[in-house]
């Protein structure tokens, strides 16, 4: 027998028991540091890993869902710019327009004292077309053209509206402003602005 083991064996049982807890300490302790705790390391990395993943899947699942109702909101987005440009005229359609308005009037029983298109007045992507205009009808006939005005496939707003009475009837004079188009090369990207910079004194 082992020398070592002899005197262990002759020690009183309560040294020997305390060896035994040493050594079971110690074995627990090693097994901790050699076996268990790289494995935790492990799975911890492991468990980062596949909470990081879950995140990525619930998120595309959402953007997932988003998805169709993107595609719905961009077609009617779209249907409804289809719409609008329907009613924005080109620049060849504007004395088609003028006209139509004009008729408008007349159409009505209006006398057109004045009609007198203005200068265009460019916005980012459309043009501003005012008219003025100075007619004589009675108050039926007026709201009769409105009306019509109102009917009209494009867009025509009417402002400054003024009533006179005269003989009888009434005189009519209002800015009536249609919209239209700018093309490509009437477009100008807005030019930015610069900043002065203060002298200092």
């Amino acid at each position: 027998m082992d020398p070592r083991v002899e005197k262990i064996l002759k020690l009183p049982a309560k040294i020997r028991a305390i060896i035994l807890v040493v050594v079971l300490v110690v074995e627990v302790v090693a097994f901790y540091f050699m076996m268990y705790a790289p494995q935790l390391e492990e799975y911890s990395k492991l468990k980062d890993q596949l909470t990081g993943l879950t995140a990525q899947v619930s998120q595309k699942r959402a953007i997932a869902g988003r998805l169709e109702k993107f595609k719905k909101d961009y077609a009617k987005a779209q249907e409804e710019l289809k719409r609008a440009l329907e009613q924005l005229p080109d620049k060849q359609e504007i004395p088609s327009l003028l006209t139509s308005i004009s008729s408008a009037a007349k159409d009505q029983g209006m006398d057109i004292l004045l009609f007198r298109p203005g200068s265009e007045r460019k916005e980012e992507f459309y043009a501003v077309v005012p008219v003025n205009l100075d007619m004589r009808g009675t108050y039926h006939e007026t709201a009769l053209f409105y009306e019509s005005l109102a009917n009209l496939t494009r867009i025509v707003n009417v402002k400054n509206f003024s009533l006179k009475k005269a003989k009888g009837r009434l005189n009519v004079k209002c800015n009536v402003e249609t919209y239209r188009f700018l093309d490509a090369s009437e477009m100008q990207p807005k030019k930015k602005k610069k900043k002065k910079k203060k002298k200092k004194k």
